[in-house]
């Protein structure tokens, strides 16, 4: 910990969301043994008066970020109900095509309620037909959808699942129409990528979907037997988007540009951008953009010829 000041910074500021969550003394008590390792290990004055004062400051800028979005989200979400009608505005950032539906995932969202406008965190649209696209503002009409909590100890939470992702209600769609907004020709472009190589894959005869939940990130037309299957086996998590996939796809593709006499900018910049590219166009999950992050640490410390530390990385990228 002496020699990873980010680790010791990281675990500060899970204590002070542990502090809302869990309550005082519970968090206060990795805060105090932090505040006091971080002043016992710097030599120097102004270090010694400056890191414990830093660490206690993350302490509370995790407790009063994490209070401030659970009053946010407590605020509409009470007064929300199954079924209700709600008019809401907001801009699509990512769609994903089911076979029945369209999901339209929405954010900057604002609802249009009886008692006014109300903000709220990003809604999932689910509507009928694929008629947008990324980047567009559409005013959507519908019936509030609220997603269930774990019905049984083990089993899949979908209302924590959706909220980490900061979605805390679904609308299925009557009615939408475009309010204006243009397509994001970046984020557009890597989806019909995404949709032309799953076709490529259904063409080339893997119609079980595990190529393209490993490689593209989608498991809608992943077999339920299947994934069954993996679940079983405990290895369920190479049919996610994470460091395995990164580490595997970034460093080969750096090494191979090494190896190919490319300077070490010029490779770790290529291979960064492609990097970045791949976890927007296999969806951005939260595991895909730490294992970018970090893929993008360890090209820079190459780069810069100092040494690569996962642990600092890690707890940067958090």
């Amino acid at each position: 910990m002496k020699k990873r000041p980010l680790l010791l910074l990281l675990c500060m500021f899970l204590a002070g969301i542990l502090f809302v969550y869990a309550g005082f003394w519970p968090a206060l008590l990795p805060v105090l043994p932090g505040a006091y390792a971080a002043w016992r290990w710097q030599s120097e004055r102004v270090m010694r008066f400056f890191m414990p004062l830093l660490c206690i400051g993350l302490a509370a800028a995790g407790a009063l970020r994490t209070e401030s979005e659970l009053r946010f989200r407590e605020g509409y979400m009470q007064k929300l109900a199954e079924g209700e009608d709600v008019r809401l505005v907001g801009e699509v950032y990512s769609i994903e095509v089911k076979p029945r539906c369209v999901y339209y995932y929405l954010t900057d969202c604002v609802m249009d309620r009886s008692n006014g406008y109300v903000r709220c965190n990003d809604v999932l649209a689910y509507a009928s037909a694929d008629d947008y696209s990324i980047g567009q503002i559409l005013i959507v009409r519908g019936t509030i959808s609220l997603f269930d909590p774990a019905a049984n100890e083990g089993s899949f939470d979908a209302r924590d699942y959706y909220q980490s992702r900061k979605i805390d209600f679904g609308v299925r769609v009557t009615e939408a129409s475009r309010a204006g907004g243009k397509e994001k020709g970046c984020k557009a472009f890597l989806a019909r990528l995404r949709g032309r190589l799953m076709d490529s894959l259904l063409r080339c005869g893997a119609k079980d979907g595990i190529l393209s939940a490993m490689l593209l990130g989608e498991k809608t037309g992943l077999d339920a037997e299947v994934k069954s299957l993996y679940q079983k086996a405990g290895i369920s998590h190479i049919l996610a988007i994470s460091g395995l996939h990164v580490s595997l796809i970034g460093a080969g593709l750096y090494r191979l540009l090494r190896r190919l006499q490319f300077r070490y900018v010029t490779a770790a910049a290529a291979t960064g951008f492609l990097m970045v590219s791949y976890a927007v166009m296999t969806g951005g999950s939260v595991s895909a953009r730490r294992a970018v992050f970090m893929l993008l640490v360890s090209l820079l410390a190459d780069v810069l010829g100092r040494a690569y530390d996962m642990l600092s990385a890690l707890a940067l990228s958090c």
